[in-house]
């Protein structure tokens, strides 16, 4: 946070297996904020089902947003989740503090978010098709409910080759693009890093690497699991091959020129 204290998010579970949504603040000195949920740690069961978090950003006021997953075993919704600076859950964001993204009889996840301008929220993960999985986004307005705007009700689900890929990480470009880095599955044991840009609607920008996404083979077992933007406009991804940290760079749109100040002459005046 800007005052220094960290926040973390991913999964807290019992000796049965039952797993929360588990949301943590540390002050600057590594101990527990008490001033969050009395004793630094949320823990969170949307509908009484187990979940976990994947991601987590904070927003401007403060709130703090976590993405993951929740529900029953096999049946597992893409979730978002809004908590006040407090610790508590936000009933201002979707009715209850949660907001879930189902996809039918799939189960589905999310592991990556990022906070637009206007306070809409964009999230990115995969649903888990009777076959393969296929890379998902979803984008919320700052109130929790879909973006109508976007996708299809809010969501795109993007195929991802024969054998299918997971979305982990999700960046914002500044004319309103997406970036997304992920997995590109090659079958059981093998896997190309995967990078996909969207257009502000939702649709794979053709532009891009020729349509849109752009796989990459560093070798066996690759998994992307983070993205940043360089202000040159390059993109860079974080992620694993195999045992080993991978990094990729990746050219980008370059910036726009700036504005060239002017050199005199003279004024046109039309009466």
């Amino acid at each position: 946070q800007k005052d220094g204290r960290i926040v973390v998010a991913g999964a807290s579970g019992t000796s049965g297996g039952i797993s929360s949504i588990f949301v943590a603040r540390y002050l600057e000195d590594g101990t527990p904020d008490t001033g969050f949920d009395g004793d630094g740690f949320a823990e969170i069961q949307p509908g009484g089902n187990p979940g976990f978090a994947g991601g987590v950003a904070v927003q401007e006021d403060g709130k703090i947003v976590v993405a993951g997953s929740s529900g029953g075993p096999g049946d597992q919704d893409f979730t978002v989740v809004r908590l006040k600076a407090d610790g508590s859950l936000d009933a201002g964001f979707d009715g209850d503090g949660v907001a879930l993204t189902v996809f039918g009889a799939d189960t589905s996840f999310a592991q990556g978010l990022a906070l637009q301008p206007d306070g809409g929220i964009v999230a990115a993960g995969a649903r888990q098709t009777s076959t393969v999985s296929q890379a998902v986004l979803v984008r919320y307005l700052a109130d929790g409910s879909p973006d109508a705007s976007f996708g299809s009700g809010g969501a795109v689900s993007t195929p991802i080759g024969l054998d299918g890929g997971v979305a982990a990480a999700v960046a914002l470009q500044d004319n309103g693009s997406i970036v997304v880095a992920g997995t590109a599955q090659k079958g059981i044991l093998d896997a190309d890093s995967l990078l996909l840009r969207y257009l502000p609607n939702g649709d794979l920008d053709p532009d891009f690497a020729g349509a849109g996404l752009v796989t990459t083979d560093g070798g066996t077992n690759d998994h992307a699991a983070a993205v940043a933007l360089q202000s040159d406009g390059k993109i860079v991804v974080e992620g694993q091959n195999d045992h080993d940290v991978i990094l990729i760079r990746y050219e980008g749109d370059p910036p726009a020129p700036a504005p060239q100040p002017s050199s005199g002459g003279c004024d046109l005046i039309v009466r």
